[in-house]
């Protein structure tokens, strides 16, 4: 190391875990995995990221001593895990153990540290419950406790119009299709912004919904985002990292 660097890597093996204290006395915000960057000091955004005296990028975002922002800028939460599974994950026995348990109340707050740092949380299907939840969103799923015997898709094309002018929806089309499987729909409050929403027409293109006619549906948002997250449902095979 060069005494003018503002980064390290950690080089222990398993990482270094949250709350690790270095000799000079920073203190470890969340764990930091071996042979990633961890920022030493404070740094302001645009501030020259150096490692052995040589600049080797510059922060994005304001960036805190002692936090894995050093190192990512986009964190993609899958859409097979529920808020519980997140949080708790695997229960000790039932896996190796070094895949038992969830991230926790200290990862739900290393969460929220990288957020609050400038990165990006996407989150995708089941996985929006976390987020919308943990990050009190201004974000609603409208199908939450609808009976299957009300509302069912099983898996059918629908349509959504597309907010082009929104750099999420770049490239696409303003009207398309996407495969939806018992997906969320979003009502969308406060600063949070609708990317695509349900058109007010019947949606479906090819398959079949069982209460088509059910408002639920209809002029909801597909997909929305604010400063702490995107969400999305699960369509054409994931085209987009939104989960369109």
């Amino acid at each position: 190391m060069n005494e003018r660097d503002n980064v390290a890597i950690v080089a222990n093996d398993g990482g270094l875990k949250a709350g690790t204290q270095f000799p000079s006395g920073l203190t470890l915000r969340e764990h930091v995995p071996q042979g990633h960057k961890v920022a030493l000091v404070d740094l302001a955004e645009g501030t020259p990221v150096l490692r052995y005296n040589v600049t080797i990028g510059y922060a994005l975002k304001d960036i805190r001593a002692g936090s894995l922002r050093a190192k990512y800028d986009v964190i993609i939460v899958p859409g097979e895990l529920s808020e519980m599974q997140i949080i708790e994950g695997h229960r000790a026995g039932a896996v190796p153990p070094e895949f038992a348990g969830g991230i926790g109340e200290a990862g739900v707050q290393n969460f929220r540290d990288f957020v609050n740092e400038g990165g990006t949380l996407v989150t995708m299907d089941k996985a929006t419950e976390f987020a919308a939840k943990q990050f009190a969103l201004p974000v609603k799923n409208a199908l939450e406790g609808a009976k299957p015997q009300d509302f069912y898709v099983p898996g059918s094309l629908l349509k959504i119009v597309l907010d082009t002018e929104n750099p999420i929806a770049y490239g696409m089309p303003r009207e398309t299709a996407a495969f939806v499987e018992q997906n969320a729909a979003f009502d969308v409050t406060g600063n949070a912004k609708a990317v695509g929403n349900y058109p007010l027409t019947n949606p479906l293109m090819s398959g079949w919904i069982l209460g088509e006619s059910n408002e639920n549906i209809r002029d909801r948002a597909a997909a929305a985002y604010d400063k702490y997250q995107k969400c999305g449902f699960k369509a054409a095979r994931n085209l987009m990292a939104t989960g369109w």
